[in-house]
């Protein structure tokens, strides 16, 4: 069960921007992969770990929206 919301840091926005742009950098260069691989003990990538956890990187990312609805179509 996950923990109920809370607000997002002026820090954690910062980490949370950082760990999106490596994630989608390696998309850009085909190398792809789950989200869930990046957290992995095994074979993830530590600074993604050490930043923040899986779950709160999902929930942010969920949740983040860089548009306003009433001027989308403009």
């Amino acid at each position: 069960m996950r923990e109920p919301w809370t607000d997002v840091t002026d820090d954690e926005m910062r980490a949370f921007l950082g760990l999106y742009s490596l994630y989608s950098s390696r998309r850009l260069q085909e190398q792809s992969e789950p989200v869930s691989y990046l957290w992995s003990e095994q074979d993830g990538r530590p600074v993604f770990a050490a930043t923040m956890s899986r779950a709160r990187y999902t929930d942010i990312l969920k949740y983040i929206r860089f548009d306003d609805k009433a001027t989308r179509e403009s």
